[in-house]
């Protein structure tokens, strides 16, 4: 295939690193190795950089100048800066009197050494310096360097170049037998530079590059090929060009070399006219204009090699390569050079899997090759590409999770879901982070049995737009691993466990993800915008202590650990710490959403969507029941959603199989937790193994810190009372054992108030009170956070916070206590309830005439708030003027109301009337007064 390399969905390529091209799906150890191509390219006076398709240790380079027409200049072809993959090409005028006239030039590249081609063909490449240089007046062969041949050849065809730019004047590559007059023969072969008739004769030592290939025709790798050397036949520019070849076979690339020198003067060959190579190839001899402008030339030899069709050369081997174009062998290429590599994808096959949506590439690996080891810095994208570089979208769609149908739903276009309840506390109000749904890619590495499908031990390695799946049944570590070597690997995009269309592997009949989809002991690791389901074991876990740093972003895990019961979507493990979940969905785990089990500290959830989960392995067996499960100090859950799990949030100090662990300082905030069919937070002695993984319900208030329990033990909040005010919420209360009251113990302590349920909607209540028989009250779960009060130096607490959303008579509050960083489970639930202990009196005085009404409003033990009085104006009385305490007055035609926003307790507030009366009013109706708490 041919790529054009200049620019990459609209990005420059940087070639500080170097990559390899992947074009089919095979995974097989085949016995060929590319050691060549050919092409043809356009060239100038200027140096153009060309990038090989293969990448070569030591190429050797051999290219033939196509001569437009004999009015054009004489040009040789000047080579520099040869690498593995690239070099720098130029045409120059000998002598540089003029400018040469751009053309085509025609090249093939050969690894250095011998090979046998894979039609069996013998060909050997070789790099030579040569220190001499002939001239029209020496053509010693003492001057030229002799070459061995590797293989035995009954008719050598020798072809040459010199491939490098040690001396700015021009020289050009010729060979002979070691006589002038004679080509190379089977026994003989001398190469080396001349200069032809120029003036100056001295050159700097060049490398020349020669290639031998015994005489005849094949097909290689699907290339036609013709090699020969030509008759003695071929004449000058200056004669009548062009000069032919007949060839037995329709071909359209050509390179060409003159052998001997029977032209005293010098000379090379050249490709002559417009279509230079069909089924003859047309050549001429062409000479520099040094000292005289004619090139005429006498009857010359030319060795030639044509082609058909551009593309590689392959060779028979006997080492442990793998296919050609094949990932297993991009891979071994990536391991063999030092640096960073990166694949692309530009497949030749058409693609193998399809549903009614797309179509994609399945790569199956072979088992009996082993796991794809991954041991130096790469990026694989299975982004695919067409040969202009522009992507190749075969397999169309997305992929996301649905709130509505708790399902990995296909999307036509691209969705976005809301995740974690935003800076509010508040579920799906709009303030939330958004998620897009992820592109479904177009290759898809189906790992069988393997396990590891892919083990990384480099470090910087990038993994992007793929879907990886399959490993042995049931076992560790699975789909992806990486080691603890691979420091700072990141996948982003990536399908982990499920198929390319975002299916299920084990619904079309193949192995699903065995182990953990990834397992990762690599410090540093970010996994960002990518979706993990469906692995027998676990989905992504983080292990071990060399974990000191990870990152997991807008991340979807849902429905693994389908075979173990114990398994979770996510997880951090064995001595990890400094892990941050941002932004992220799991649902439908086997067991817990999220799992910190014997992580070390410092585990971060934000803004994540925990919901569905403990649902149990495909037998339905369930031995873990958390959302999430904190086993790790210093660590952090908020503004997270958290619902219709067993237990929203388990916080257990279990060590190992048999002990225990100081754990602390584990903090929940403004979090979104409901309708959990156990409690909201549980905070669960570990000394119980059952229990550190099923929860112990609720663990009623003892007054008192205990460092042998998580966070300390640390007491919740018990409300007393709460009254709304308009948009504030007063609510007081203690936080100490519920018989004796406040503990001084919990001083200064963070009071988080939470609204449970009101008329529209919140929680079920189901798991407010798991132990009914023993607990009078129900333990709330925390549907939308309200505010945070700060309890006095004796445990007690009062104050407003803002209501954001409705609270009414049907409204249900409770809170969380966070003391140092240590937060309690739910309280007892609060049945919002408006509370009055107010009245309302009236005193009537006449005054000549007309009468004064004071009407006035008491608060007694409690400050009140929102309160109304009302009056009756009776008939035959008119109210001439009113003033008084209160915010806010008004009618309905008799009926008159005044509002005080506030009464504070012992307060009593006036209404002042001025009522004038006829002779038929009674005076007594005038005493009809009334207090309102709505």
């Amino acid at each position: 295939i041919k790529l054009n390399l200049t620019n990459y969905n609209g990005e420059n390529l940087d070639f500080g690193f170097s990559f390899d091209v992947i074009v089919n799906v095979k995974d097989v150890r085949e016995n060929l190795k590319a050691v060549g191509e050919v092409f043809i390219i356009n060239a100038s006076s200027s140096w153009k950089k060309v990038y090989l398709r293969n990448y070569y240790k030591n190429p050797v380079i051999v290219c033939t100048y196509n001569l437009p027409s004999s009015s054009n200049p004489p040009a040789v072809i000047r080579i520099k800066d040869v690498n593995s993959y690239s070099f720098e090409i130029k045409i120059q005028n000998p002598g540089d009197t003029t400018t040469p006239t751009s053309s085509d030039i025609h090249c093939i590249v050969m690894e250095e050494g011998n090979w046998t081609l894979s039609d069996g063909r013998k060909v050997e490449a070789h790099k030579v310096l040569s220190d001499g240089t002939n001239e029209n007046n020496n053509w010693a062969s003492s001057l030229m360097e002799q070459i061995v041949y590797n293989w035995s050849y009954t008719n050598p065809v020798v072809l040459g170049q010199v491939m490098s730019y040690n001396d700015s004047n021009w020289s050009v590559f010729w060979a002979s037998d070691g006589n002038r007059l004679n080509p190379p023969d089977s026994t003989n072969l001398y190469v080396g530079k001349h200069v032809g008739e120029d003036t100056d004769t001295t050159r700097n030592p060049e490398i020349l590059g020669v290639i031998i290939v015994e005489a005849g025709s094949g097909v290689v790798n699907g290339i036609k090929y013709e090699a020969l050397l030509g008759s003695n036949s071929i004449r000058g520019v200056g004669n009548s060009p062009p000069y032919s070849y007949t060839l037995n076979d329709m071909y359209s690339i050509g390179i060409a070399t003159q052998n001997a020198m029977n032209g005293g003067n010098g000379g090379w060959a050249i490709l002559y006219g417009s279509n230079p190579v069909s089924n003859t190839i047309n050549l001429a001899i062409d000479e520099d204009t040094i000292r005289d402008s004619e090139r005429r030339h006498i009857s010359e030899q030319v060795a030639y090699w044509v082609f058909n069709k551009s593309g590689i050369l392959t060779a028979k081997i006997d080492s442990n390569r793998f296919c050609q174009g094949c990932l297993r062998q991009f891979i071994v290429n990536s391991n063999a050079i030092s640096g960073k590599q990166r694949s692309y994808f530009v497949m030749q096959t058409s693609p193998n899997s399809q549903d009614s949506n797309g179509k994609w590439w399945t790569v199956l690996l072979n088992s009996s090759l082993g796991s794809l080891n991954i041991r130096d810095e790469v990026e694989i994208n299975g982004s695919v590409l067409n040969s202009d570089m522009s992507i190749n979208n075969s397999n169309t769609g997305f992929v996301h999770y649905n709130y509505e149908t708790t399902q990995l739903e296909s999307y036509s276009t691209q969705v976005e879901r809301a995740v974690g309840v935003g800076s509010d506390g508040i579920p799906f109000s709009g303030d939330e982070p958004k998620v897009k749904a992820v592109p479904k890619p177009e290759i898809e590495i189906y790992g069988d049995s393997l396990n590891p499908v892919i083990d990384i031990h480099a470090s910087n390695v990038i993994i992007k737009n793929v879907s990886i799946f399959g490993s042995s049944y049931n076992t560790y570590p699975g789909a992806v691993k990486v080691e603890n070597s691979a420091s700072n690997f990141v996948a982003e995009d990536v399908f982990f466990g499920l198929r390319a269309n975002g299916s299920d592997p084990n619904d079309s009949g193949l192995r699903r993800t065995g182990g953990a989809n990834l397992w990762i002991e690599g410090n540093n690791a970010t996994i960002r915008h990518s979706i993990i389901a469906f692995a027998e074991r676990y989905g992504l876990l983080f292990y071990t202590s060399n974990v000191v740093s990870g990152l997991v972003e807008e991340v979807i895990a849902y429905r693994n650990a389908i075979v173990f019961d114990g398994g979770d979507n996510m997880g951090v493990e064995s001595g990890v710490s400094n892990v941050t979940f941002r932004k992220c969905i799991s649902a439908k785990a086997s067991a817990n959403g999220i799992e910190s089990n014997g992580a070390l500290g410092n585990i971060q959830i934000h803004n994540c969507s925990i919901e569905h989960n403990n649902i149990g392995n495909e037998s339905g067996f369930i031995s873990e029941t958390a959302g999430i499960r904190i086993n790790s100090n210093n660590s952090v859950v908020s503004n997270s959603l958290i619902r219709n799990n067993v237990i929203g949030v388990l916080i257990s100090n279990r060590l190992d199989d048999t002990t225990t662990k100081q754990l602390f300082n584990v903090t929940l905030t403004k979090n979104s937790i409901y309708n959990n069919s156990k409690l909201g937070i549980d905070l669960a002695d570990g000394s119980d193994f059952e229990i550190a993984f099923s929860g112990d319900n609720v663990t009623l208030n003892d007054g008192m810190l205990n460092a042998s329990q998580p966070n300390y033990g640390v007491d919740y909040p018990v409300i007393t009372y709460a009254q709304l005010n308009g948009s504030k919420l007063y609510v007081e209360g203690f936080i100490g054992n519920e018989s004796v009251g406040a503990s001084q113990v919990f001083s200064n302590a963070i009071v988080e108030i939470y609204l449970v349920k009101n008329a529209s909607g919140g929680d079920n209540l189901v798991g407010n009170n798991v132990s009914s028989s023993v607990l009078d009250n129900y333990y709330g779960e925390g549907w939308i956070y309200l505010g945070n009060i700060t309890s006095d130096s004796n445990g007690r607490f009062s104050g407003s916070v803002d209501v954001p959303v409705s609270v009414d008579s049907n409204s249900v509050i409770t809170a969380t206590t966070t003391l140092n960083g240590n937060t309690s489970e739910f309280g007892p639930n609060y049945q919002f309830k408006p509370y009055r202990n107010v009245s309302a009196s009236i005193e009537v005085v006449w005054l000549e005439n007309h009468y004064n009404v004071m009407i006035n409003v008491t608060a007694y033990t409690k400050t009140q708030y929102g309160v109304t009085a009302y009056w009756i104006e009776p008939d035959g009385m008119v109210v001439n003027s009113m003033s008084g305490d209160y915010n806010a007055s008004g009618n309905n035609s008799n009926l008159f109301w005044w509002r005080f926003d506030v009464i504070q307790a012992g307060e009593t507030k006036h209404i002042y009337l001025n009522l004038t009366a006829s002779n038929d009013c009674s005076i007594k109706d005038a005493y009809i007064v009334g207090v309102d708490p709505n």
